[in-house]
């Protein structure tokens, strides 16, 4: 499950044991072609594709599921098909943003691009490497409102935050500009500006080809060592105008600096949406967040050590980073589902990845398997148990007496299947979490 082809030197056939770094190399060594894509070189293909596949590109050149044009599928029924926009189009519909549900992917074909010839890749930095209260809200109404003017789509910025002490956070906003320096600087000014009292620091690396400007974020290509293992548990949100005013960030910051020392280690990297992606309808694929400008990853991590899920208060890591994310937002109501959150209900869940697409994908889920074979705790459901949320409450309590044992069954599932996640950390530490259940 690791070959890709380009026959026709535009279309890459990829297998989805492929993982991100493997398809970059091959495409570039064949034709000098490139693909939107996250910054993970382990992450797998299959997976990243399935529910989205944002990266440093995608602002100019979209989602990773907005470039598959075909997916071979194998069925409930033991059949191959092949789903694409002339083909089972309903079926390639549901497969780009929520793959898992529906089958097993065993191969993507990409429509890539001509690689660009020159990226900038930039870095803003601000006084002594850390931000105070004040100059740490400024930071991020700044990179919100940029994000808002919808900047030039050859320009993309992220924003890692950290803990420094209790009076102290570390922002950076780094990124990649597919142009040349000039273009970059004018690109990136109405921030600078907005920013200019903080007194930052503009740096920029020497323009580079696709190959070395990209390795310059992700770090090297080459997967064929074992990647560092870490014990994370993450979350995500994701804004768009109206939401954005949800975000509260003076009491976002008070609370990061009152309780960040916590024994957990964490980070948080907001990500600029907007560009490409918005230019395609939420109707278009199952992958509904096209208006988002802004996409938060929370990540907690323990390293080498088991991550704690027991105690009392903000000791038990899954409450400090619940508490993390709901000082942002109260109430979270999009989320990026590559960043997979196994805390969620199933009302979250369905709501915040999906949207108003869920009701197709039920749709959709019932005429391509009926009897649910693949199901886990974030699966789209068939209809019949859409229909079954629908039904009044007496008709609800005589369906669980009668299914009790499935009931109980499928709760079993849903808290063993999904342990603290052990995964792996590259340089930018984005995951997606599904990278290896779509074979």
């Amino acid at each position: 499950m690791k070959t890709i082809t380009i026959a026709d030197g535009v279309h890459a056939v990829t297998q989805t044991g492929v993982r991100l770094g493997e398809l970059a190399e091959y495409i570039w060594e064949h034709g000098q072609r490139a693909l939107p894509h996250g910054t993970c070189p382990y992450v797998g293909v299959g997976g990243h594709t399935a529910y989205g596949g944002f990266g440093l590109y995608g602002r100019k050149a979209g989602l990773l599921l907005d470039r598959a044009v075909s997916a071979e599928v194998v069925l409930a029924n033991g059949a191959i098909v092949t789903a694409s926009a002339t083909v089972n189009s309903d079926l390639y519909f549901a497969l780009r943003g929520a793959a898992p549900s529906y089958g097993i992917v065993t191969a993507w074909t990409y429509r890539t691009d001509p690689a660009p010839t020159s990226l900038i890749n930039y870095e803003i930095d601000f006084p002594n490497d850390k931000t105070n209260f004040t100059h740490s809200v400024q930071v991020l109404e700044a990179f919100q409102a940029f994000a808002l003017s919808n900047p030039d789509p050859n320009l993309s910025a992220l924003m890692p935050i950290g803990f420094v002490d209790s009076k102290h956070l570390n922002i950076i906003i780094q990124g990649t500009y597919y142009g040349t320096t000039a273009q970059f600087h004018t690109a990136i000014a109405p921030l600078t500006k907005a920013l200019s009292s903080i007194a930052p620091t503009v740096s920029t690396q020497p323009p580079a080809n696709w190959r070395e400007g990209t390795i310059f974020q992700t770090g090297s290509w080459d997967v064929s060592a074992p990647d560092e293992t870490d014990h994370f548990f993450a979350k995500s949100l994701t804004a768009n105008s109206a939401l954005t005013s949800t975000l509260n960030y003076n009491n976002w910051v008070t609370w990061l600096l009152t309780h960040g020392g916590s024994s957990v280690g964490w980070f948080v990297q907001v990500d600029m949406y907007g560009g490409f992606i918005s230019t395609i309808p939420s109707t278009a694929t199952a992958y509904t967040s096209r208006s988002d400008v802004l996409n938060f990853q929370f990540y907690g991590s323990s390293g080498n050590n088991a991550f704690p899920t027991t105690g009392s208060g903000l000791a038990n890591g899954i409450t400090f980073m619940d508490a993390m994310v709901s000082n942002l937002q109260q109430t979270v109501v999009h989320a990026y589902p590559n960043y997979i959150d196994p805390t969620l209900t199933t009302a979250q869940w369905e709501s915040q990845y999906f949207g108003s697409n869920i009701q197709q994908l039920i749709t959709i889920k019932k005429k391509w398997d009926p009897t649910n074979v693949f199901r886990f705790p974030q699966s789209i459901p068939t209809a019949w148990f859409f229909l079954l949320k629908s039904l009044p409450p007496d008709h609800l309590v005589l369906q669980k007496r009668h299914s009790r044992t499935f009931c109980l069954h499928a709760l079993t599932i849903q808290f063993t299947s999904y342990p603290i996640f052990t995964g792996h950390s590259s340089r930018q530490h984005r995951h997606d979490f599904y990278s290896d259940m779509t074979l």
